[in-house]
């Protein structure tokens, strides 16, 4: 069988990796039907450094894929041809999953040249504006720096690369000189599609959730903020979950949190912890709406679980590819414009059951429309085909 090996950061079990793990699950429940899809990876977690309970030495089964994990010390082009030797001649292509991954990606592409094994790196959103600027000065210029050296390097020649954006193939343009005849852009690979059934609404009440890593670019500030001012005739339940990447910045949310339990009467926020990303598709199911006012989305992951689940969203402004679901069963508002927000999700507040039953008709028929996974999945295996071709 035709075999993929995906080179990534993390993957599961790990909960802070983000989006990038939750890209590559969909993509693996999507298409392990057509192909043997590897994974390399590390064996722990982001920022930690104690090995994953349960796993084993050599391939693990995890899902529609066998997972193989192993130490960033380990990363080499002998270590990883170690890995697939048995397998190689199958192997069609290496998926290569952010940019950042230094040490994995040069080794990763090293040994592809050596095997002539077509290559496609997907960045991830690492080539976004606000993804670079957003950070603080010093890490922005070291950034700016590997990138620049990346490109006059060559580092990246005869890579093809996946944007799922007109913003990220600009970024691939701008920071690595990469051609349009190198570039696929093509969406993410969306979650399986669940409904809710017997869903309850109750009138003047409304339960919102958050759901993301706990830093500036997610804005969780802006959501509470927003959660604040609704007015004090609404019964309000808002939970917020994610793991905490930025301690100074979650000890603000911390304090606006503890104002808003100690101020507003009808308003109840509680940080419930970093979710496992398994259980984080169920977790919409008990919720009225998704809020999400990001600064930067090069797709979202957690905006699209919210819409697969039926569960409407309230999203900011001209920062996701979703602001076409407004009034589909979903809201957009400036992110300048915080009392948009709460408009919006006192417009749900307000709703009894027939009225929300209406919303989530609409967002049916948006998600529907909006991703089209067949056709996807077949623009997938083109794009891999095609690429396999080119080399072997």
């Amino acid at each position: 069988m035709k075999t993929i090996v995906i080179f990534i950061g993390g993957y599961l079990p790990g909960k802070k990796y983000g989006g990038p793990v939750t890209s590559l699950e969909n993509f693996t429940n999507q298409l392990h039907d057509n192909y043997d899809i590897r994974i390399i990876c590390s064996d722990h977690d982001f920022k930690e450094t104690n090995r994953y309970k349960g796993i084993t030495d050599g391939w693990n089964q995890v899902g529609f894929a066998k997972v193989f994990y192993t130490n960033e010390r380990d990363y080499s082009e002998e270590k990883f041809y170690e890995i697939i030797k048995d397998f190689s001649n199958d192997v069609v292509m290496f998926y290569l999953s952010g940019i950042y991954y230094i040490k994995m990606n040069y080794a990763a592409i090293r040994l592809a040249r050596k095997l002539s094994i077509p290559i496609l790196l997907a960045p991830r959103g690492d080539l976004m504006k606000n993804s670079i600027t957003m950070k603080s000065k010093a890490k922005m210029i070291k950034k700016l720096t590997f990138l620049t050296l990346c490109k006059y390097a060559n580092l990246f020649k005869g890579v093809y690369f996946q944007s799922t954006s007109d913003e990220e193939t600009d970024g691939l343009h701008k920071y690595l000189a990469i051609t349009d005849n190198r570039i696929f852009q093509i969406p993410n690979m969306p979650v399986m599609k669940h409904e809710r059934t017997n869903y309850i609404k109750k009138e003047n009440e409304i339960r919102i959730v958050f759901i993301s890593r706990l830093m500036v670019k997610k804005n969780p500030l802006l959501a509470l903020k927003a959660v604040q001012s609704i007015d004090d005739k609404y019964k309000v339940q808002f939970d917020l979950f994610g793991p905490k990447e930025d301690e100074e910045y979650w000890q603000e949310c911390s304090t606006l949190i503890d104002t808003i339990n100690s101020t507003k009467k009808n308003i109840e926020v509680s940080y419930k912890g970093a979710l496992d990303p398994q259980a984080a598709k169920r977790v919409y199911d008990a919720y009225d709406c998704f809020l999400f006012p990001t600064r930067s989305e090069n797709y979202g992951h957690v905006i699209v679980e919210a819409l697969f689940s039926g569960c409407p969203v309230v999203l900011s402004k001209g920062t996701t590819p979703f602001d076409d679901c407004s009034n589909r069963g979903g809201y957009i508002a400036d992110l300048s414009r915080i009392t948009e927000f709460t408009k919006h999700l006192e417009n749900i507040a307000k709703m009894n059951q027939e009225e929300y039953q209406g919303l989530a008709l609409k967002l049916q028929e948006y998600v529907d429309e909006k991703f089209q996974v067949e056709k996807l999945k077949s623009d997938y295996i083109d794009t891999i085909e095609k690429i396999s071709g080119e080399l072997r």
